[in-house]
């Protein structure tokens, strides 16, 4: 399944709460996924290697943004994850996305974000700066997509 993930890294709070994409680190990338929460967990996990790599000053304090439901969840389900060591409890066998999971609890333990569950595709005139800031990430992504779909 195609997919496409994307994110923005803002130097500072000042950036995000102006909306300045110019200054900020913005990252499409198209991905061949299974499904489209394994394409959003591996767009989180790609964020935070890329704040880990080339922004390593900006990542003390990490807020992460998501409409993914799943990855907000899946806090919450790591230790029960860890301690079944990552088998269904019905199929007894290794869950699909284990592998991703334990990559991204990684990242989490080196980075700490506090993570925002937002709304997503909400009208525009509803949307505060967190949804504003959010709709620009994933109106890009979309157009990627599209253009990523009609290519293939």
């Amino acid at each position: 399944m195609l997919g496409v993930a994307g994110f923005i890294i803002f130097k500072d709070d000042k950036d995000h709460e102006t909306n300045n994409f110019e200054a900020s680190f913005i990252k499409t990338t198209k991905m061949n996924e299974t499904n489209n929460v394994r394409t959003e967990i591996k767009g989180i996990i790609l964020a935070l290697q890329t704040l880990g790599i080339q922004f390593l000053e900006y990542s003390s304090d990490v807020t992460l943004f998501t409409d993914c439901n799943a990855v907000v969840n899946l806090v919450g389900r790591r230790a029960s994850l860890e301690a079944n060591k990552y088998i269904s409890k019905k199929s007894k066998s290794v869950l699909a996305n284990a592998d991703i999971y334990k990559e991204l609890f990684e990242l989490f333990d080196k980075f700490k974000p506090k993570i925002i569950w937002v709304k997503g595709h909400s009208p525009q005139k509803e949307n505060d700066l967190i949804q504003k800031n959010f709709s620009f990430i994933d109106r890009l992504v979309r157009k990627k997509l599209r253009t990523a779909l009609l290519i293939s």
